[in-house]
């Protein structure tokens, strides 16, 4: 058996992130981590938001315990306001390599979710069912 909470928004996800232009911020982080100072901007593509979607995580026993909102059922919704969990997202720099010859195709910054993160902020906020939304 296992406990589960969902992180749910009803007007759009909870975690709310869209596709952007990179910028010469971008250009420069994606530069400087992977040491290509002279990397083409024509390898270089917009951010990407990824597989942005209402998380579901697993609850270890003592978290469902210290919520108290498992006592009779195994799986928890929390209602969320669009963005409530842009906290828990980072960027990762993603490159496209070719397979014959292992030579960048393309890089872009894309956006993920960290739900190692998740969990702890939802306890530091009190365990809500309705998180971020107004009384």
């Amino acid at each position: 058996m296992e406990f589960e909470v969902r992180f749910v928004s009803d007007h759009d996800y909870a975690v709310n992130v869209y596709d952007a232009d990179t910028g010469m911020d971008g250009v420069r982080r994606i530069r400087q981590q992977l040491k290509l100072p002279e990397l083409s901007l024509e390898k270089i593509g917009p951010k990407k938001a990824g597989r942005m979607s209402d998380p579901a995580l697993t609850v270890p026993e003592d978290v469902a315990t210290r919520s108290g909102l498992f006592k009779t059922v195994n799986s928890v919704k929390v209602h969320c306001t669009k963005g409530v969990l842009n906290a828990v997202v980072s960027e990762t720099v993603h490159v496209n390599r070719s397979k014959t010859t292992d030579e960048i195709e393309s890089v872009y910054i894309k956006s993920v979710i960290n739900h190692e993160m998740i969990l702890p902020l939802w306890e530091e906020a009190g365990f809500p069912i309705s998180w971020g939304i107004p009384d």
